[in-house]
């Protein structure tokens, strides 16, 4: 089994069962921090006798939702809560996120979030214009794919457990 491969950059700091923390430094000092938890994260968009098909061989995904920590030099840090989106259409995702923002949190204000809903137009394109400034279509393609890959490690790793499990 192939070790999965983090987004390019970044390096896990922090694993505990299915939660995983990666970081990645940039050159002006600001640091990018993703997380998610893999449980219960495999994408399935309805079920359709398509995927429900052995013989049709299709790849399962993970999809979990997942924060980005935005620390800047200074210590100040922004925390999104973001979710990957199905509404961005083929032609133009090699430009836009392939996720969206779900909540918006400074840590200064400890506990406190605003739902990305309650944000106008105006601030939600600023929030994702921020977390463009860091992370390109490259970065959200490697990191549903580590995440998949991390998932299916998992669950191997389940099926060892239960396995050994049922036959003690």
């Amino acid at each position: 089994f192939i070790e999965p491969a983090l987004p390019q950059g970044f390096k896990i700091v922090e694993q505990d069962g299915s939660f995983v923390k990666f970081p990645k430094v940039f050159e002006d000092g600001v640091v990018l921090e993703a997380s998610c938890d893999l449980a219960d994260s495999v994408f399935n968009p309805e079920m359709s006798d398509e995927i429900q098909d052995p013989e049709a061989n299709k790849k399962l995904v993970s999809r979990p939702d997942f924060k980005i920590r935005l620390v800047k030099k200074s210590g100040r840090a922004v925390v999104f809560d973001c979710a990957f989106s199905e509404m961005a259409s083929e032609e133009v995702a090699d430009q836009i996120p392939s996720f969206e923002i779900v909540s918006v949190e400074v840590e200064a204000l400890s506990g406190y979030f605003v739902r990305a809903d309650m944000l106008d137009e105006e601030v939600y394109s600023q929030m994702v214009n921020l977390l463009l400034e860091r992370i390109d279509t490259k970065f959200q393609e490697q990191l549903e794919n580590f995440f998949t890959d991390q998932e299916h490690k998992l669950y191997l790793d389940f099926l060892k457990e239960l396995n050994a499990y049922c036959k003690e």
